[in-house]
């Protein structure tokens, strides 16, 4: 959803808060119980550079989810690449192992530098 802050709408508002953080937060909820009984886990939420880096017409995409791939965002990042799930997956893979369990609520940019 791409428009001018003054633009949106209470629905625009509400369907993006609803989406990109109220979800997230009642998947914790719902995963309470289970890591708690099993004595170990980890929740990894992958998310986007929006909220790291703001792009002018996704505002209130970037405040809620801290973008969408963009044009530019390419040439913008130095390794001159998107990303491949591949990468991004292996440190979700080691995030979840009991060598990573020290690390807390951290936020991991993983973006090639595009955020640097």
């Amino acid at each position: 959803m791409t428009k001018q802050i003054i633009d949106y709408t209470e629905e625009d508002i509400t369907t993006t808060i609803d989406t990109n953080f109220v979800s997230g937060y009642h998947l914790c909820q719902l995963a309470h119980p289970l890591l708690k009984q099993s004595g170990y886990g980890s929740i990894v939420f992958t998310s986007s550079v929006g909220g790291l880096k703001a792009v002018p017409t996704l505002s209130l995409y970037s405040a809620t989810k801290g973008g969408e791939a963009i044009a530019g965002v390419v040439s913008q990042t130095p390794t001159g690449r998107m990303g491949e799930p591949k990468e991004i997956s292996a440190l979700v893979a080691f995030l979840c192992l009991p060598a990573a369990s020290y690390i807390t609520g951290q936020v991991i940019a993983i973006d090639g530098g595009y955020t640097c």
